[in-house]
């Protein structure tokens, strides 16, 4: 007597199914989270990327003020604007304080910006 044996090609059982199912569920629920963690440290870069750039200008403002006949070119990535009458360095929004007071209002576009001290007085210029 033969007994006949069948062979199940190609079927996959439902627990396997159900799990599979289960996997792609929480991936697809947690992709949503961490998207959103994505861009809150996008923005926060870019922010720290600004204070960064606002405190390499001031510093420079005071390396030239203080050396005496000095000449800094240096290239920013962001606006920067100077009030006058006011030590505060403003870029895109992001400020901090410089040692030097500006004389007068002035938005220096990104790229590259020459800082240099002629005669004790420090003259700002986009190159």
């Amino acid at each position: 007597m033969m007994i006949k044996r069948t062979i199940k090609r190609a079927q996959v059982g439902n627990e396997m199914m159900f799990g599979v199912g289960v996997v792609l569920l929480i991936f697809i629920l947690l992709l949503p989270a961490s998207i959103e963690k994505k861009n809150e440290v996008d923005k926060s870069a870019i922010a720290l990327e600004k204070i960064n750039a606002c405190k390499t200008f001031s510093n420079i403002l005071a390396r030239v003020s203080v050396t005496g006949n000095l000449n800094v070119t240096s290239a920013f990535e962001h606006n920067i604007s100077l009030t006058a009458g006011s030590s505060i360095v403003d870029v895109e929004g992001a400020l901090c304080t410089s040692i030097v007071d500006s004389k007068e209002s002035m938005n220096l576009a990104k790229g590259l910006i020459e800082v240099k001290n002629v005669g004790g007085e420090v003259l700002i210029r986009n190159v």
